[in-house]
């Protein structure tokens, strides 16, 4: 569970990305539908379309099980807006989240610009034998076209695209499926448990890598698989100059089914997303409130900035603005690097894209001082801040470039865009007999309906022979 976002060849930051994953167990096993409100922006100029990737095969239309479609976000209080706190409702095309902070409690204010986007299926890889060989391996890739593009992070008055995507997935990455007390009614029933995980973008590329190369590696003839290597990776999330970075990351499972429960796991992943809690909410649904449980993660950049190469950047940078001829030693000890030589070498880096310059002075000896690029009065300039942000980006891609790291591999994983996590679950839900969801309240619902039409048929036919019965009577 969980999908990847890129644009080749681009850099693009999630500012916020709130991933809810509600869960049903049904006819013997579990149906996720999963809601992503991503805000997202354009660190570079051009950027018209994203691609999507799912570890899951999905057809693109609307609605229904094993579909992708992008939706129209709702405001604060909705179905699927009720995570969010009230916050100001602007005019079209400007809506503003204001989101919970985790670590606080108190909310801050994300303003995303509302633009149309279409859904479709990667337009390169429609040849049966693509569709097949993704299907085999249970992958989707999907282009997402928006009208006007997505917004530039660049200007000072912009803000970034909220968009909405809304998947349904069938087949699921199942670790263990167990299955208790099953009768013999035809439909699945009893005691079930699937453990199950949600994991990270950065993982979901490097296992649908694994997996085209596995395929194309072991099927050196069909030549639709190099194709299909040449767009997803050459050309795709591994193209050159490719950056995704995610500031704010949200994790909730959820359930309205009263039959289901979600129990997070122990695991060693965590130290890159953290565990909120779990607990129960009210849901705006069909004109009514209705109660459901859920456990909620946050990650991202905020979450680890020791590792976040932008914020890592900053630090030094502003610090260096503070301290103008500071030694690389010093920086490294009064910034808190965790490992010195890979901080020497960011250091290094933002000299290189030119953050940070060199500045000989006689009290530093033969260790050289380093400035900003900018005067120290020059820090709220408007142009600085928009050549600082162009910086990054260079940046960015020179830590996304593993041949600038040759001669010290390792010194690209101190510092991050897309922090690595897994979070495994364990769900475990009750169908009884003969109705495999008698016992949920979608499954009552149902039923519910069933016996009103069924009541309202009986009387429609009652009333009929009634009729009938008068009008023979009558004749006779």
């Amino acid at each position: 569970m969980c999908i990847a976002l890129w644009s080749p060849g681009k850099a693009i930051t999630i500012q916020f990305i709130l991933e809810q994953i509600w869960l049903e167990g049904r006819f013997g096993h579990v149906q996720p539908t999963e809601v992503y409100d991503i805000l997202v922006a354009a660190d570079e100029e051009g950027v018209t379309e994203l691609y999507a990737l799912s570890p899951h095969w999905m057809a693109c239309a609307e609605g229904g099980v094993g579909t992708l479609e992008c939706g129209y976000p709702a405001m604060a209080g909705s179905r699927w807006g009720w995570y969010y706190l009230p916050g100001s409702d602007a005019l079209d095309p400007t809506r503003t989240l204001v989101v919970p902070d985790p670590a606080t409690g108190i909310g801050y204010a994300l303003p995303g610009t509302l633009r149309f986007c279409t859904a479709e299926w990667h337009p390169r890889l429609r040849e049966p034998q693509i569709v097949d060989a993704l299907k085999t391996m249970k992958k989707s890739i999907f282009r997402l076209k928006v009208d006007g593009g997505v917004p530039s992070s660049l200007g000072p008055e912009s803000h970034p695209l909220w968009l909405r995507i809304i998947a349904r997935p069938m087949d699921l990455d199942v670790a263990t499926r167990v299955r208790h007390s099953v009768s013999g009614h035809g439909c699945p029933s009893g005691s079930f448990t699937w453990d199950l995980s949600v994991t990270c973008p950065g993982n979901v590329m490097e296992r649908v890598e694994k997996a085209i190369r596995t395929t194309s590696r072991d099927n050196p003839d069909v030549s639709a698989l190099s194709l299909l290597e040449q767009v997803v990776l050459t050309e795709g999330f591994r193209a050159p100059g490719t950056c995704v970075r995610v500031v704010d990351h949200r994790i909730v499972l959820a359930t309205e089914d009263e039959a289901l429960e979600i129990l997070p796991q122990s695991c060693a992943h965590y130290d890159r997303v953290k565990f909120v809690g779990t607990q129960s909410s009210l849901l705006k649904r069909d004109g009514e409130e209705r109660p459901f449980d859920y456990a909620e993660w946050s990650g991202g950049g905020r979450q680890n900035d020791h590792e976040d190469i932008v914020l890592q950047a900053l630090a030094i940078l502003n610090y260096v603005n503070y301290k103008r001829g500071i030694t690389k030693s010093r920086l490294i000890s009064e910034t808190g690097q965790a490992n010195h030589r890979q901080a020497a070498l960011l250091i290094d880096k933002m000299k290189h894209v030119g953050l940070l310059s060199e500045q000989r002075k006689e009290h530093t000896g033969s260790e050289d001082g380093y400035a900003a690029f900018f005067e120290e009065n020059e820090r709220q300039d408007p142009e600085v801040e928009r050549q600082i942000n162009e910086k990054l980006v260079a940046l960015r891609k020179v830590y996304s470039d593993p041949e600038a790291f040759v001669d010290y591999p390792q010194g690209r994983e101190g510092y991050a865009e897309l922090h690595r996590f897994a979070i495994p679950f364990r769900t475990s839900w009750t169908n009884e007999e003969g109705l495999p969801w008698a016992r949920t309240s979608s499954g009552r619902r149902t039923i519910s309906r069933l016996l009103l039409v069924a009541s309202v048929t009986g009387a429609v036919f009652g009333i009929l022979a009634f009729i009938l019965a008068l009008a023979a009577f009558l004749r006779g």
